[in-house]
């Protein structure tokens, strides 16, 4: 087997088994490729942290991977939407890399531009000090695809935007799609037809996006979900103003609080059904459920199980009703939906801040 550089640009999928420790630029703009690759990095028991890359401060990320975990396991460090930073913490991120490369830990720095904006501003000279993984799918191969089928059906100008703006949020399904619409190749198609065939989902996916402006992507709403799972309050009341002033509804967020806390009590009533309260829980318990799980991701599995840990059936209960009564009072006009989303925090935090 070639042993494989560091700093080569590459496509992991067909590695098999754990990725070395080291510092990776992954760019992937689907969700479920980078993913895929964060759950497949490390094999075996990690520390796992999360950051943002809108504050990420490169001296504190050095500080953190630097110092070794309190159980004496490795330590996996994801800076989601890592093409936020800000350029100079970007440089000087990279320029420590490439003087103090890592040896016993991995970072992930996910960029989730189309464009790969981190990658066009890696130096050739830190080249050496991160394994670039390029999900990207030929780089703008979804694009180009779509416009070979719109010239092949003969679709309107109208259509055919319509659809590259459908699949441009979903690239990772654009090839299925397509493949749908050559079938009816001769056909006489409008946009009315083409709705008809594409996936529902992706529509109702494109017209939320549509009704933001700025294109608020779904990925920041799942973040507020996964940040209050994580008991990182802050971050979540964070994005979930910042997606209020572009315009989110306060139902769609609350929604996407509602649907994994749901996930992660689920999870819950499993792991205490098995080994009874969290505190005795074994490390990666969650695995040994994951046939009852049937067709979840391993990484979607795992951040459950944590959610669980932290917050127990009774205060995934909270969050539930917590949410429900936001949506409540902002409806009934008890309250404004900024005041609600303030009040509704404002419970968790000190619930949280009450169980320490």
């Amino acid at each position: 087997m070639r042993k494989r550089r560091t700093g080569e640009t590459h496509d992991e999928t067909a590695s098999s088994g754990a990725h070395p420790p080291g510092a990776y630029l992954l760019l992937a703009p689907s969700a479920p490729d980078g993913e895929a690759f964060v759950e497949a990095l490390a094999e075996g028991e990690v520390e796992r942290l999360v950051l943002f890359g809108d504050d990420v401060k490169a001296s504190r990320l050095l500080e953190t991977v630097g110092t070794p975990t309190l159980t004496g396991t490795p330590r996996l460090v994801l800076v989601r939407h890592a093409e936020a930073m800000p350029a100079g913490e970007a440089r000087a991120l990279l320029e420590a890399l490439a003087r103090y490369p890592l040896r016993e830990e991995w970072l992930v720095l996910w960029d989730a531009s189309p464009e790969g904006r981190l990658a066009q501003g890696l130096a050739s000279g830190n080249r050496g000090a991160i394994t670039v993984v390029d999900r990207r799918r030929d780089g703008d191969g979804s694009s180009a695809a779509a416009a070979r089928v719109v010239e092949h059906l003969g679709l309107a100008p109208a259509t055919a935007a319509w659809l590259r703006g459908v699949l441009r949020h979903h690239p990772d399904r654009a090839p299925q799609e397509l493949a749908k619409l050559e079938l009816l190749a001769g056909e006489p198609l409008d946009e009315a037809t083409v709705r008809l065939v594409v996936s529902q989902d992706l529509l109702e996916s494109a017209e939320e996006a549509a009704a933001v402006p700025g294109g608020a992507p779904d990925s920041r709403r799942f973040e507020v979900g996964e940040a209050v799972l994580g008991g990182d309050v802050t971050r979540a009341l964070t994005l979930s103003l910042a997606l209020q002033r572009q315009g989110v509804p306060p139902a769609w967020i609350w929604r996407d609080i509602s649907r994994q806390v749901m996930e992660a009590w689920e999870m819950a009533e499993a792991l205490e059904a098995r080994w009874g309260p969290p505190g005795a829980w074994p490390p990666g318990a969650w695995r040994e459920l994951a046939p009852r799980f049937a067709g979840r991701p391993p990484v979607a599995l795992r951040r459950w199980a944590e959610g669980a840990r932290r917050w127990g059936t009774e205060g995934l209960w909270r969050l539930l009703q917590w949410t429900a009564e936001a949506d409540y009072d902002a409806k009934r006009g008890g309250m404004t939906p900024h005041e609600a989303l303030i009040r509704l925090f404002a419970r968790m935090g000190a619930w949280l801040d009450a169980r320490r």
